[in-house]
């Protein structure tokens, strides 16, 4: 596979990864807050119960760590993959400077 072709996927990838981690951050937090402030729970529907809270913290919280670190993963290739290709571009220039102007 072509290191651009990997950089596109790694990118899309990436993408989606940003979507997923929105989301489990909303409930991380939705649940968290819960967790710190007790108080609150009046405001949660009778059938979620404090246990049913930390349990889906829990939960959660193995997701988003995995989610997480795939993304670190890809947006590091990214990152690195576009200094790879400026440094390349910039090699390249250096062996062939461009003419000298023509007066």
């Amino acid at each position: 596979m072509k290191m651009t072709s990997l950089y596109i996927l790694s990118r899309r990838f990436h993408r989606y990864l940003v979507l997923i981690i929105l989301g489990l951050t909303l409930v991380m937090a939705g649940t968290g807050f819960f967790l710190r402030y007790p108080s609150w729970s009046v405001w949660l529907p009778s059938w979620l119960d404090m246990g049913k809270v930390r349990y889906l913290h829990g939960q959660v919280s193995t997701y988003f760590a995995i989610t997480l670190v795939i993304m670190v993963l890809t947006g590091s290739y990214m990152y690195f993959h576009t200094l790879w290709v400026q440094r390349k571009q910039e090699k390249i220039q250096k062996q062939n400077p461009p003419p000298p102007p023509v007066v």
